[in-house]
């Protein structure tokens, strides 16, 4: 993971513009291509699913970002509503940290009494 990272969005009258550490943000097609040309958010469709695994790409590694981007589509980037946003790398080193812990909670076997 990236010791620092800062993720900024800006909704401009051109589209959606995503950059990390002021350099544009690759898609990321090469993963898993869900939209083209353009990011968006504010929703959990194929724009808002490109940005999150170029997100997580960018700051965990790819097998990371295959594993996780749709919950961080559906619990981060869905809910960002605004033409502009920010997203830290502590904000995303405590969403990855949840995550995994309630992936790990999930996987193990249920207790029956």
């Amino acid at each position: 993971m990236k010791a620092e990272a800062i993720y900024r969005g800006l909704r401009t009258e051109n589209g959606c513009l995503v950059t990390c550490d002021g350099k544009e943000l690759p898609n990321r097609t090469d993963l898993r291509k869900y939209s083209t040309s353009i990011y968006e958010w504010g929703h959990e469709g194929a724009g808002a699913s490109q940005l999150s695994l170029a997100i997580i790409a960018d700051f965990c590694g790819d097998e990371m970002a295959m594993e996780l981007h749709q919950d961080f589509t559906r619990d981060i980037i869905s809910a960002l509503g605004s033409s502009r946003w920010e997203i830290n790398q502590v904000m995303l080193h405590e969403w990855v940290r949840k995550a995994l812990k309630e992936r790990k909670a999930d996987a193990k076997p249920g207790h029956f009494i």
